[in-house]
């Protein structure tokens, strides 16, 4: 009985290593090392919900993420967005079946309508709210 319990945690233990991105000791990120493609994180984890922020206004680029969404039907575990009101936009009107956050303009717009009382009469596209922590922004 032992010996089977112990199989199956080593089992299930080098599955989850396998399965999940492990923390890197400093040592470690001093050597160089390959930064995962977006494919192959939706190919290895399927199931798992992922936040995209597209830094850059590319068409090209904004078009080939939206199309491995699509390929990898993650439309409905996906958010992604982009501080950038532009950029929002575009993904919102490529892929409205995609969760998005709002850009830093929709947080202003928000907040604005959440003091004066008004929100409650306003509809968003947006799904998700990302608020940066303030031990971030206050951080040297």
């Amino acid at each position: 009985m032992q010996k089977s319990a112990d199989s199956l945690s080593r089992t299930v233990s080098s599955s989850l290593i396998s399965n999940s991105i492990q923390r890197r000791s400093q040592e470690d990120c001093k050597k160089p090392h390959k930064i995962p493609l977006l494919e192959d994180i939706f190919k290895n984890f399927p199931n798992t919900p992922i936040n995209l922020d597209v830094k850059l206004n590319n068409d090209n680029l904004i078009q080939k993420v939206s199309e491995m969404v699509a390929k990898y039907k993650r439309e409905n575990i996906t958010v992604w967005g982009s501080f950038n009101e532009k950029v929002t936009k575009k993904l919102f009107k490529l892929n409205p079946n995609v969760g998005i956050y709002f850009s830093s303009a929709g947080c202003a717009k928000l907040l604005f309508l959440m003091i004066s009382g008004l929100l409650p009469f306003f509809r968003f596209k947006e799904t998700h709210l990302e608020i940066i922590m303030p031990n971030r922004i206050l951080k040297k």
